[in-house]
């Protein structure tokens, strides 16, 4: 947003350039090579700053570092253009920053810092770091030096309008935060439901690979549709893990870390030894007859397959019924699924949507609550 791009803004708004709310600070320091120092970095889009690492002064290759207080305003120079800017906390008070992180004073008489912290969030003021940026577009090339920081532009209200907007948009921040612990635990629950009706275990066509080894017509390796397919060495988590071949690609070969299941029609539906592989005792005894060196790669083997137990006292009717059910489960799940993905991209893009209006002055902050004001 230039001083010209801001001519839109509501009465009693002013485009104020950077250099109007800020002084930069030099707190140099000279490091000593037997002390142990925290070294601050700054999270891209506005997301803070923080404890990078800890190095003896020894590790580190240049001695001439700066101190960060909190309440300093400090951004990282490579990473302006993505949002890299940050009021400091409490958190990285008295510790290191490389001269890539300059530090400023807000002048508070001007601005809100927790008002600058929203802004540091939004589109607005990454693309302008991004226009104001020189160098090569290569992600670490392309750099906001400190005099090009004073023509960004923030747009102010008055200090009495910009405490509104925060606790507005804090207010609004805290219900999308609850309603993602929500979904959270809905999604949780959702996983509960899988685990104990079915671990949602599919067969997915589109994920394959070639092979360039040559094949029989007549081996015994050719898949047919309907084939019962059990990975046989795999991590503890997926050992074990079953799904129903179902005709596509075609033709298609199962490798050696798999095995074929052979189901005997008379005595078992296909799908229902599928689900039923899937259920919790099953799998505590397919991971304990799990073996190998590796801890993180484990083998079964077709007798250890074959010892498991199985309902023989329940009928290919009883087994096609369940089916059934279980179909109408797994359908459900997916629906709740897609409905929490859904649920998720529009959370988190209402933040992002709200600080844009924010920043307009198109938020109507009479209400209480944030809410567009007409356009």
């Amino acid at each position: 947003m230039s001083e010209e791009e801001a001519t839109g803004l509501p009465d009693g708004w002013h485009a104020t350039r950077f250099d109007e709310i800020l002084e930069r600070v030099d707190r140099k320091i000279t490091i000593d090579d037997g002390t142990e120092y925290s070294r601050v970095g700054v999270r891209w889009y506005g997301n803070g700053a923080f404890i990078r690492d800890r190095l003896l002064g020894d590790d580190i290759a240049r001695k001439q570092q700066w101190i960060i207080r909190a309440a300093d305003v400090v951004y990282n120079k490579l990473f302006a253009w993505k949002g890299a800017f940050a009021v400091a906390d409490e958190a990285v008070d008295g510790h290191l920053v490389s001269d890539k992180f300059p530090t400023y004073a807000l002048n508070t008489a001007k601005v809100d810092a927790r008002y600058l912290g929203h802004y540091f969030r939004t589109h607005q003021l990454a693309f302008q770091a991004e226009r104001l940026s020189k160098g090569a577009a290569a992600i670490s090339k392309l750099t906001l030096n400190p005099p090009q920081l004073w023509d960004l532009v923030i747009p102010l209200p008055s200090l009495a309008e910009q405490e509104q907007l925060v606790e507005t948009l804090d207010g609004a921040e805290a219900k999308l935060i609850e309603a993602e612990r929500l979904r959270t635990e809905a999604q949780a629950e959702v996983a509960a439901l899988v685990t104990a009706a079915v671990t949602g275990w599919r067969y997915r066509p589109t994920e394959y690979k070639r092979t360039s080894e040559i094949t029989h017509p007549d081996g015994r390796y050719w898949l047919q549709p309907g084939d019962l397919l059990m990975t046989r060495s795999n991590t503890e988590l997926l050992l074990g893990h079953a799904a129903i071949y179902s005709g596509e690609p075609s033709p298609c070969i199962y490798p050696d870390l798999m095995m074929r299941l052979k189901v005997d029609p008379k005595r078992a539906a296909t799908r229902f030894v599928y689900y039923w592989l899937m259920t919790p005792d099953v799998r505590a005894r397919i991971q304990k007859a799990g073996s190998g060196t590796s801890s993180t790669m484990k083998k079964i083997t077709q007798k250890d397959v074959m010892g498991l137990p199985f309902p023989v006292a329940t009928t290919i009717a009883e087994q096609r019924a369940a089916v059934v059910e279980l179909d109408e489960v797994v359908s459900r799940i997916d629906d709740a699924r897609s409905a929490q993905q859904c649920v998720e991209q529009n959370l988190a893009a209402l933040m992002p949507a709200l600080l844009d209006r924010a920043f307009q002055g198109e938020l109507d902050l009479g209400a209480g609550v944030a809410s567009a004001r007409p356009a």
